[in-house]
Formats: C-alpha cells, structure tokens, sequence
C-alpha cells in the first residue's frame, strides 16, 4: 500500500520573545538528498513580536520540479547562540504550519500551533 505524501510547503514563525532571532528553514527530505539535491536553507532575522514566513522551494528534476517540503526549523539568539530545533507533523499536503518562538526559562522552544491547508 502506498502512503500519501504529508508535508507542509512554508512555515510562519511568530517570535514571542523580547529578543530579534535569526531562524533558518531548511527544505528537502533525505530521499532527495539520495537523489543528489541538496537542502535549501532560507535564513531571515526576525524581530521581537514579529512574524516571518519562509518557503515554497521547489527542485528542478529536468523535465518536472519537485516540492521541497519544510523539513525542519532552527532559531538562534542573535546574541547568545542559544538554540531550538523543530520539525513539523502535518497529515497530507498543507500550504504552511505555523510555528511559536517562546523564551522557556532562558532557553528557546519551538512548538507548532496551526496549519493552513
């Protein structure tokens, strides 16, 4: 049985922190790094209380393209090289998730909070 794809194709971070984060999207999954493509990574600085969103990317395979799906999220502090990591869970093709920036106790965390089909 073959299994549907599940991916989102952009993701919203909302910062809610006091402090300007530099968060990096990465794009692709691991078949089509076998395949020789490498991921796409989209870095933006996001200011306090500021929302950011970061994709759609595609491959071009020659004669079609391919989607490179969110693939996971990394936000680092400007200042202090703190970091969170994320990867999100969707069911089936979603245009983005949405994805909270909080301070948790002086170190940061990613958390997804919605989907836009």
């Amino acid at each position: 049985m073959v299994v549907p794809p599940s991916y989102a194709k952009q993701v919203v971070i909302h910062n809610e922190t006091e402090h300007s984060v530099h968060v990096t999207g990465v794009f692709g999954s691991d078949a089509q790094v076998a395949e020789g493509k490498a991921l796409i990574r989209d870095t933006v600085t996001i200011a306090p209380h500021s929302t950011a969103t970061l994709g759609e990317h595609e491959y071009n395979m020659g004669t079609w393209t391919a989607v490179a799906a969110v693939h996971s999220v990394i936000a680092e502090h400007a200042e202090s090289n703190s970091q969170a990591q994320f990867q999100p869970h969707v069911s089936g093709i979603v245009a983005a998730v949405h994805v909270v920036l909080k301070n948790d106790g002086g170190r940061f965390a990613l958390a997804q909070s919605h989907v836009d089909e």
